[in-house]
């Protein structure tokens, strides 16, 4: 009974352990782009960019509605923290490279 309840609560811990780590995954992106319209950003929101990924390197790039390019970022791995531009549904986001990169609100 004992080893049925141990192991009731591990199973548990790690499917809670996993959908916790799944919340985040929604504002990491990979190679490609992006209509800002299809993200569901805020305007309001200004918002930070990081590569998280460890091994591989990436390129962001801006668009405005005219296709201008408006800002442009090259991410080592496990990168820095840079502002992004503030962003208008119009725009689009092209992400170009291996890496793993991570739009999030500044608060």
């Amino acid at each position: 009974m004992k080893k049925k309840i141990i192991a009731l609560l591990l199973v548990s811990c790690f499917l809670l352990s996993v959908s916790s780590n799944t919340v985040h995954a929604l504002n990491v992106f990979k190679e490609g782009v992006y209509k800002v319209a299809d993200l569901n950003f805020s305007q309001d929101n200004q918002y930070m960019v990081q590569n998280v990924s460890q091994t591989e390197g990436a390129y962001l790039q801006v668009f405005d509605e005219n296709q201008v390019l408006v800002q442009s970022i090259r991410f080592e791995p496990n990168s820095e923290k840079f502002n992004l531009v503030k962003i208008t549904p119009e725009f689009r986001i092209v992400i170009v490279g291996g890496g793993s990169i991570y739009i999030y609100p500044t608060k």
